[in-house]
């Protein structure tokens, strides 16, 4: 369950983020698992063997260096028009490889002169807008929802149902989600995404008991605001497991995750404010102060 100090989730995000995903992007990319290392303010890199250099032999005389006549042999794939994706077996299946490609048209297009020059802001621009399109969650709306007429037992019975997914949901002692997702990274170690899994899974079930619990027509609005939040950290966690196989997606989640985060103890404060209105409902011991943890500064 996310506490008062919930905040804390979202401190560090902006800085591990581009790390992450370029580090995931390598990682990912290897054909051979390797720990990616962390150098230290101050510390130089150091050459760790000898270095290769391609060879320039012509072992047929041809004029043509033997490492370059896999290139030109015959049945070899050659670029003959701006369309990556029309003269390549390769298929983009992630977004991150949809990206690259679509990055790497523009590049090809502007240096045949096929496209005009490539204006950098225009560039990020675009690719950021087309990253955003994959994040998009569903907005649940009052459709979504069975709202009830107020009255004192229909309030009664919502608040404790409330407070009661809240309590029988929560997972104690869990681990910040991106320590988690950082330490990963850090070791290329798949299975410690594992532990992201048991939270996730609870923002799921905590959105779908909302989703089928009848709401007084006084709680309606906060009610809607705690489902698309609940779904949006569930959509975060879940695919921040993508992180070895689709980094771009993991970097956009990392950014909604700050703000759905926040969006939560807000929501929660705004539930407990109504709650408040109607405290001469509920007796001391009522599941429903649950979210008095998160009304401190209302």
């Amino acid at each position: 369950m996310v506490t008062p100090y919930a905040t804390q989730k979202i401190y560090g995000a902006s800085l591990i983020g581009i790390a992450l995903v370029a580090g995931a992007l390598v990682v990912s990319r290897l054909s051979q698992p390797a720990a990616l290392s962390t150098i230290a303010a101050g510390e130089t890199i150091t050459s760790t063997g000898n270095r290769d250099y391609i060879g320039v032999a012509d072992t047929n005389n041809d004029g043509i260096e033997d490492w370059r006549e896999e290139f030109i042999a015959a049945g070899s794939a050659i670029v003959v028009a701006p369309s990556i994706a029309a003269t390549s077996s390769f298929v983009a299946t992630t977004v991150t490889d949809q990206v690259s490609v679509q990055l790497m048209e523009v590049l090809l297009q502007s240096k045949t002169g096929a496209g005009g020059p490539v204006n950098q802001v225009d560039l990020i621009n675009k690719t950021t807008e087309r990253l955003a399109t994959v994040v998009q969650d569903k907005l649940y709306t009052q459709r979504d929802i069975l709202v009830i007429p107020d009255s004192s037992e229909a309030i009664l019975r919502y608040g404790n149902s409330m407070g009661r997914s809240l309590l029988i949901n929560d997972i104690p002692g869990s681990e910040n989600e991106l320590d988690v997702l950082n330490r990963a990274v850090q070791t290329g170690n798949v299975k410690e995404l594992e532990k992201i899994q048991p939270v996730a899974a609870m923002y799921r079930t905590l959105r779908d008991e909302a989703l089928n619990t009848p709401v007084p027509e006084t709680y309606a609005d906060e009610h809607l605001v705690m489902i698309n939040v609940y779904n949006a950290l569930y959509h975060n966690l879940d695919d921040m497991q993508l992180v070895f196989n689709d980094p771009a997606v993991t970097l956009l989640r990392i950014n909604r995750y700050r703000d759905d985060v926040t969006g939560l103890v807000n929501g929660f404060k705004l539930f407990y404010r109504e709650t408040l209105r109607h405290d001469s409902v509920f007796t001391t011991g009522d599941e429903v102060w649950v979210f008095s943890l998160f009304g401190s500064s209302v």
